[in-house]
């Protein structure tokens, strides 16, 4: 039974599509990832089958999602794997396997995983998966309420959890979450500070670290510490695309999306081109007092003829009209 439900459950994941992901905050992108892996914490009291069952049926569930780029105003690159563009390793050509959305697909291989519609056959109620996030407004809660109806779309009841970023990092840190939505804004530009964040060295529940999605595979890291210290070289992008394939085929995150920032400054403000990382070149920032003063008065020409213009239609105006007023009084 339990190779029977693998083959169908990874049918459903190929039938769906793997919405953007993991990447930088600033200039290259918003790191975004769904960590589905707590599925399996949230599900102690089922059968190792069943958790197991769950856990696919969740991260293959996930993957209906659509792409977002009306939510970011068009200024987004859909995610392949956890490395944006510019980042040594990128492959602008490569295409996630599973990004074929097909909803009635999803449904279909769901009602053969046995919960026809998102019902739990045991309890005759949909599957309740909780969305956790620390987003509180209304407009922050927008793109949580499109993800979480591409979820529902195929049956499954998402309750979304907003609460303060503190009380968010507590979940985290506990592992009291189902999924939830998080980013990252990295160091430097190296894939290194990409992979780092699923090592399993770091992994939250074991040192506190930044692997939120408590991944642990033994191959990854073998490979992630081959990479760590190598040059820029062919057999460097070698080891990243086998890591890649590991994350492709392991998921331990939905990837999102890389942001895009456009940012308008004037001339004289040098040193001011951001660099898509962490926030450091604040005092580096210059400005150039003499180009500022000739440029604003430049632009800050005084435009007087329309002055000069009201001027003469109210003379022209009021010209007739005194002749005509003493012409009749006198």
């Amino acid at each position: 039974m339990e190779g029977g439900l693998k083959l169908g459950l990874m049918e459903l994941v190929n039938a769906l599509p793997l919405v953007d992901v993991l990447a930088n905050w600033l200039w290259q992108g918003s790191a975004v990832a769904l960590a589905a892996t707590a599925i399996l914490r949230a599900s102690r009291r089922l059968s190792a089958t069943s958790r197991y069952h769950l856990w696919w049926v969740a991260l293959s569930v996930v993957l209906v999602l659509p792409i977002l780029p009306w939510l970011l105003n068009g200024r987004g690159v859909e995610a392949q794997t956890p490395l944006p563009p510019g980042i040594f390793g990128y492959d602008a050509g490569y295409k996630n396997p599973f990004r074929q959305h097909d909803v009635a697909r999803a449904r279909q291989i769901l009602a053969e995983s046995g919960y026809k519609n998102g019902i739990d056959p045991a309890t005759n109620a949909r599957l309740k998966l909780s969305f956790d996030t620390y987003a509180t407004t209304a407009s922050a809660s927008l793109p949580l309420e499109f993800l979480a109806e591409a979820w529902r779309k195929i049956g499954l009841d998402i309750e979304i959890n907003s609460t303060t970023y503190n009380q968010f990092q507590d979940k985290v840190r506990r592992g009291a979450y189902q999924i939830f939505i998080w980013g990252w804004g990295a160091d430097f530009p190296d894939p290194e500070n990409f992979f780092f964040l699923l090592e399993c060295q770091n992994a939250r529940s074991k040192s506190g670290g930044p692997n939120t999605a408590d991944f642990c595979d033994p191959e990854f890291d073998r490979l992630y510490h081959e990479m760590k210290y190598r040059p820029n070289d062919a057999q460097r992008a070698d080891v990243i695309r086998r890591m890649t394939a590991i994350l492709e085929r392991e998921r331990p995150w939905i990837e999102l999306f890389h942001r895009e920032n456009y940012v308008l400054s004037h001339a004289w403000l040098v040193n001011s081109k951001p660099m898509g990382i962490s926030h450091p070149a604040y005092k580096y920032k210059d400005v150039r007092p003499e180009m500022r003063a000739r440029l604003r008065a430049e632009w800050n020409v005084p435009v007087r003829w329309p002055l000069y213009l009201v001027l003469i239609l109210v003379v022209a105006v009021t010209v007739p009209a005194v002749r005509t007023y003493y012409r009749e009084r006198l």
